[in-house]
Formats: structure tokens, sequence, C-alpha cells
């Protein structure tokens, strides 16, 4: 996890997953090409949903590259491998890091004069999430989760973020709930998830299997406090808001289970289910 920088124009201050918008370079023509054509076809039908994919072979791969890219240019950790297997020099790593952070499209010219091959096909689909429209600034993210490589200490970036580190999914709760952090809902809602899970392979695995389709919440006042209510919400379509027509109903994620909106407490936001008051999770189930 990482802490945004409280100067940022859009979740200033507030712990998130390394990530970022995606950039030109992200769909470099010589990177395709030397990306073999089945991992190609993974990632454009990795982003099939249950709309029926929009995604061409091209934005399909420069989605996925800029989670690899926003990944190592934010926490120092890299999804990729030489060509030859050699083992990547950690000090080498970091100069290139600060070169990505400080350079466009420095990323294209690493992969390239280190000879690497990035690790694609280790990409999971989690989830996409569109900001509501009743923020002034929005945005269409597409989450991914891969397990970490191992030998890679994080390096945390100190421009765009002011803090960063490892910790298991109810450790980064329980300091939401004490008020030690904050976290956006869907932060909060993927902590959650990831929480119910034993081991990385698990998570992973039902993540793989399970269908993603876009998620556009609403944001309302309901009963006094900001809410964040999400599409399979029993009261979802009565609120004021735009939403997507999906073709089909209930939303495809309405079968996960789980609270299905966040209302907003003392400054932050707390999972909950409609009409209740917001309680603490009980971190042991």
């Amino acid at each position: 996890m990482v802490r945004r920088h409280s100067g940022a124009a859009f979740m200033g201050g507030l712990w998130v997953f390394p990530g970022g918008k995606v950039d030109s370079s992200d769909s470099d023509q010589a990177m395709m090409a030397g990306t073999g054509s089945s991992i190609l076809e993974q990632c454009l039908a990795r982003l099939e949903e249950a709309t029926g994919s929009e995604a061409t072979s091209e934005s399909a791969f420069a989605l996925q590259v800029a989670a690899i890219r926003e990944l190592f240019e934010e926490a120092g950790v890299l999804l990729g491998h030489t060509a030859s297997e050699r083992a990547l020099d950690e000090e080498a790593l970091r100069q290139w890091q600060e070169r990505v952070q400080q350079q466009g499209g420095a990323f294209v010219t690493m992969v390239q004069e280190l000879n690497l091959v990035l690790d694609l096909d280790r990409l999971v689909y989690v989830s996409r999430w569109i900001t509501p429209s009743a923020e002034p600034m929005r945005f269409d993210t597409r989450f991914f989760a891969a397990r970490a490589p191992a030998n890679q200490v994080p390096l945390i970036d100190r421009a765009e973020t002011t803090d960063g580190g490892w910790g298991h999914a109810t450790t980064f709760l329980e300091r939401h709930d004490k008020g030690e952090l904050t976290l956006a809902p869907p932060t909060l809602r993927h902590l959650e998830e990831l929480a119910a899970y034993q081991t990385v392979d698990d998570y992973l695995l039902a993540m793989a299997k399970r269908p993603v389709a876009p998620i556009l919440p609403k944001m309302v006042m309901d009963g006094g406090s900001m809410t964040v209510v999400l599409p399979w919400d029993p009261h979802y379509d009565s609120f004021q808001g735009e939403s997507l027509d999906l073709g089909k109903s209930p939303h495809p994620l309405a079968g996960i289970g789980g609270p299905s909106r966040f209302v907003l407490r003392e400054g932050r936001f707390f999972s909950a289910f409609p009409y209740q008051l917001p309680q603490r999770p009980n971190r042991n189930l």
C-alpha cells in the first residue's frame, strides 16, 4: 500500500494500491511486437466483461503494462524478468525507478535496454470501478492482482506518495477503523475481500474465476449521512445518479455477498448494509 501525497487533487492523503493513468508509451509498438501472441490474446481475454469487451489488443495491452509500470514507479516492484533469466541488479533497478519517475517513456527504454520480458501473464483481473457521477473528477479504473516476485525489496516513490509498506489486509483495515489512516471505498472493499482468504493462491484463484463487471457506485445523502451505494444494493435504482445498463438484472456481482454500501462517519467510510448504522467489521470472519 502507498499513501498519496496530501496535495494530490484526487484522493490526497489516502492509502491506496500503487497505480495511475495509462501513458501513451504503454502501447509502444516495439514492446507489443516483442510480446508473444498468446500473451497478447490473454491480455484481451482478461478484460472481457459482462457487457462484452470493447477493448482492442492494443488498449488491453496498454492497461496491463500501465499496471506493471505504475507498480514499479511507485513501489519499486517489477513484474518482469530478463530474457536470459539473468538476475536483475538491485542498484540498477533503483536507478531505473528514478528515471521512470522523472522521464516519460523511460519504462519502455528500460524494457529494451535490459531486454526485459514483462510478466503480463501473472496479472489477474480483479475489478473495474468507475467514479460516481457526483464526483467532479472521474476515472475508469481496472484493478489487477499478482503474486509479488521473490527477492525484490519495495522502494516507495517519495514524490507522488509520502509513505507506504507491506502489511496484512487486516492490519490496514484495523488501522482504518482506529483512524490511523484513511481508505477510499474501492480500496476498503478490496482489502476486505483479501482478508477473507487464507493464502495468496486461494485469493488469485477465486478472483480468476469470478466475473468482472463495471461497478459504478452512486454517491448520495441517505439517512443524513454521505453514502456510496453499490449497483447490487437493493435501493440503488431509487437514488439519483448515473448508472450503467448492463443488459441484465441483477448486477453480475450481486451474488458475491457482503456489504453493499459505504457510509461516511468521522471523516472515513465504513462498509454497511442498507439502512443499518455502520458497524466495525468482525475481522475474525
